[in-house]
């Protein structure tokens, strides 16, 4: 508690979920397009917590819709992917929690 205590706690409205686009170009994707990932893998620390062989949290979504399926949303899995899924099949997918932390905080 004491090491956090300088932190600034954000409001609801300050908080989102990343969209597609900013995850594509965090893994060197610089095409992206609403309907078209065309970065061949993504940076482990972008996927490195998720889950393998169906164990939960195995894939988290994003805020951007899937331009060509209207069911569909783009979501980054545990096999260093960004792709298109249907958001109704979510069972072991979820939302990445995400700390900002000031590098003067660090040691």
């Amino acid at each position: 508690k004491t090491s956090t205590t300088g932190w600034t706690k954000l409001t609801e409205s300050q908080i989102s979920l990343p969209t597609g686009q900013q995850i594509a170009t965090a893994g060197g994707d610089s095409t992206w397009t609403d309907s078209n990932y065309t970065g061949t893998t993504l940076s482990t620390w972008l996927y490195g917590n998720l889950n393998v062989n169906n164990r939960a949290p195995y894939a988290y979504w994003t805020s951007t819709p899937f331009a060509s399926d209207s069911g569909s949303a783009w979501l980054v899995t545990c096999g260093d992917v960004l792709s298109g899924s249907n958001v109704d099949d979510g069972g072991g997918s979820g939302v990445r929690p995400v700390i900002t932390v000031s590098k003067s905080n660090l040691s």
